[in-house]
């Protein structure tokens, strides 16, 4: 069982935990959309303690042995943190910090998709925006979330050379404008990753 961020790659989808310091939150929310929305008055920014409030609120829906998947960032990889997920008898690996964008399927393709459903949502009111938030959470279907796994090779066939080339290029797609800058810089960098100087620089 993989788990990042409320991901399994079975399909399944944990109800998301939105921390938030406004203070009307509407009653039975989380019944109705199927979500847990927690009032944090003094809420600045990810930390070990929300982390540690997230593990409780979605510990009930793991069984002992998951393996959690998170990225590197310091709520995660705090000793209070870790130490819980071990108590808990999870399994726990860290997604090294450059490969998020290539590695990670939340940032690869579920929050794409999370995000163009929020903005498609006309919102006004905090409540219609947090509602906005938990419909985009669940826009992704079973099938989508199974294939966002599979697509960058954590489960599903053996991921070939081809098949790490054309991740590792998507988002490099320059249009006719842009193609001779881009086949510049393309030189340019594979010249410094030889330690090569630039043929075209003069001394």
């Amino acid at each position: 069982m993989i788990l990042y961020e409320g991901l399994l790659p079975t399909g399944e989808v944990l109800p998301p935990v939105i921390f938030t310091n406004y203070n009307k939150i509407p009653k039975n929310l989380d019944e109705e959309l199927d979500a847990r929305v927690l009032y944090v008055p003094d809420l600045k920014g990810p930390s070990a303690s929300l982390t540690l409030r997230w593990l409780g609120e979605i510990d009930k829906y793991l069984e002992s042995g998951s393996l959690i998947v998170h990225d590197k960032g310091p709520e995660y990889v705090a000793r209070a943190v870790q130490e819980e997920l071990k108590e808990n008898g999870y399994e726990t690996q860290a997604i090294p910090g450059a490969g998020g964008a290539f590695a990670n399927p939340c940032d690869n393709s579920f929050n794409s998709v999370l995000r163009q459903a929020f903005w498609k949502s006309p919102s006004q009111t905090f409540e219609e925006k947090l509602i906005a938030i938990i419909k985009a959470y669940y826009a992704s279907s079973n099938a989508a979330i199974r294939h966002y796994f599979q697509h960058i090779g954590w489960i599903g066939e053996k991921p070939t050379r081809q098949h790490v080339r054309e991740l590792l290029s998507e988002g490099y797609r320059p249009g006719n404008r842009h193609k001779p800058i881009y086949e510049e810089m393309n030189q340019k960098y594979r010249a410094w990753k030889r330690n090569l100087r630039d043929a075209s620089r003069e001394d």
